[in-house]
């Protein structure tokens, strides 16, 4: 059983934001055509696979699906007035603790997918978040689960999740149609060493972090040729800026997944990206 609902064709300016409202995330461009669909509690876009999404077999690529679901995200607290600007103002961020990201099918180039998304769950200083893609027959494409940590960006430590900045939020029940990871990724025994490069401008975001997504593109870097990732899982430690020189180091549990652990040069993780195969 499925909790998603799509919601009623509203008025809407470009990128779903309320007429009249412009933000200023670089992530969601006022020049976009995006078709938005907003239910009271659900959040979806409706596209199309572009050509500069896409990998070289012609379907959306693993960070475009991310980006995707991040976008979504981002253009429901813009929509909500929550957004960018509102938490700068506000001293707070919202930082990706985790990811567990399930592929079905990635869609291919041109094809109509509509991408959801909404809240579950609040809890003192975290949020659960779900997204799903789906195409244009509503077959699930792919879906996710998400934590969240609600910081304070002045000390950099969690502030309690609470106020306009999270009360904004509906709250959907959590989706029921995959099967949940534990929260904890088991690591493997033994990882190999893997080279390093530093830390490029193009890849931070708007809190000036390595931006979410770019973990898991780098990662995908080590996976063998024949590889299909089905379910991927994200554990973020510490955020990696400009400048800063990651080392990836590559394991194999005894399920047969591949994890590639991203340090830095005292042997901290930045993130830990596991692969499953179906």
């Amino acid at each position: 059983m499925e909790t998603y609902r799509s919601g009623h064709n509203e008025p809407h300016s470009k990128c779903g934001y309320p007429s009249g409202y412009v933000g200023s995330n670089p992530t969601v461009s006022a020049n976009c055509e995006y078709n938005i669909r907003r239910h009271t509690v659900l959040y979806s876009v409706n596209d199309i696979i572009r050509y500069s999404e896409i990998a070289p077999d012609e379907k959306l690529s693993v960070f475009g699906l991310v980006n995707h679901f991040q976008d979504c995200s981002n253009c429901q607290s813009q929509s909500l007035g929550v957004g960018v600007d509102e938490l700068i103002k506000a001293g707070r961020g919202w930082l990706l603790s985790y990811w567990q990201i399930d592929i079905k099918r990635l869609p291919k180039f041109g094809e109509s997918v509509t991408t959801g998304t909404w809240a579950y769950s609040f809890e003192r200083f975290l949020g659960h978040r779900n997204f799903i893609m789906k195409d244009a027959s509503g077959e699930v494409l792919a879906c996710a689960d998400s934590l969240w940590v609600y910081v304070d960006t002045a000390s950099g430590k969690p502030a309690r999740a609470e106020g306009r900045l999270v009360d904004a939020y509906p709250i959907e029940p959590k989706y029921e149609g995959m099967d949940y990871e534990t929260r904890k990724i088991n690591t493997a025994s033994h990882y190999d060493e893997c080279g390093g490069f530093y830390v490029t401008k193009y890849q931070l975001d708007t809190n000036h972090h390595v931006n979410n997504a770019w973990y898991i593109q780098i990662a995908q870097e080590y996976l063998p040729d024949d590889f299909v990732p089905a379910m991927i899982r994200v554990d973020y430690k510490m955020p990696a800026v400009y400048g800063d020189k990651i080392y990836p180091y590559i394991g194999w549990t005894d399920e047969g997944r591949i994890q590639i652990d991203l340090r830095d040069g005292l042997n901290k993780t930045y993130a830990l990206v596991e692969f499953a195969e179906a």
